[in-house]
Formats: C-alpha cells, structure tokens, sequence
C-alpha cells in the first residue's frame, strides 16, 4: 500500500491519521519515504484487509521469522 491508498480508505489524511493515532504530517511523510511496514501491517489489521501491506517488504521478516 501506498499514502495513496490509505488516504483513498480513509477519505482524508486527517481521518487518516486520527484513526492511526497519528499527526496529519506524520501520515504526509510516508509520500516521501513510503509507509513503514510495521504500520503497514497495523493498517491491514485495521482495515480487515481492506489494505493490504507490501508482501515483497515483509517477505525478508517471514523468513527471518520461520528460521527462528
């Protein structure tokens, strides 16, 4: 997911942040350096999946998780 498609669920960044227990300009930063995946996973969980987080960014957490 992208800061897109989070302010498209949401309606408007504020809601947005709101939701997310956030500032509005905490959620503009993830226009420039992308929504960490951490909180992506929180958005999915949100959401019920409505967003669904980056698989290719969690991928390297799964695998280090299954070798624990």
């Amino acid at each position: 997911m992208d800061f897109e498609d989070v302010v498209r669920y949401f309606g408007r960044v504020q809601t947005a942040a709101t939701a997310l227990n956030l500032t509005r300009a905490g959620v503009y930063l993830w226009k420039q350096r992308g929504i960490p995946i951490a909180t992506q996973c929180q958005i999915e969980i949100m959401t019920g999946g409505g967003l669904k987080a980056d698989r290719e960014k969690l991928m390297p957490f799964l695998r280090k998780a299954k070798r624990l």
